[in-house]
């Protein structure tokens, strides 16, 4: 019973955390302002450029390349957030005596 109410906090804990980074890393910084992606005016002034006749399918084209764009962000992101988290915890397992978990 006690290692289910352990879990349940932990899970609690993390799913707070999660929240909490979430909010923190959604406020832009001056910094981040500066590294925007600036896709839309990019696109309009492409599309501009063309004939009218092409626009419109170098629209789509645009728009999958753009999901494509955001999709590849995100997997990278996520792998790579997940390898510092592991390594972290690593050390903090490896500094208490513990074994290097994984590999």
């Amino acid at each position: 019973m006690k290692n289910k109410l352990l879990n349940n906090e932990l899970n609690d804990l993390l799913s707070d955390w999660i929240i909490f980074r979430d909010e923190e890393l959604a406020k832009l910084t001056k910094e981040d302002k500066k590294h925007l992606l600036h896709f839309d005016e990019l696109e309009d002034k492409l599309l501009k450029s063309l004939p009218y006749k092409n626009r419109e399918f170098a629209k789509v084209i645009l728009e999958k390349v753009y999901d494509d764009f955001l999709d590849f962000c995100s997997y990278y992101n996520d792998k790579y957030y997940r390898a510092g988290f592991g390594d972290c915890l690593n050390l903090v397992i490896m500094s208490l005596g513990g074994k290097h978990y994984g590999s």
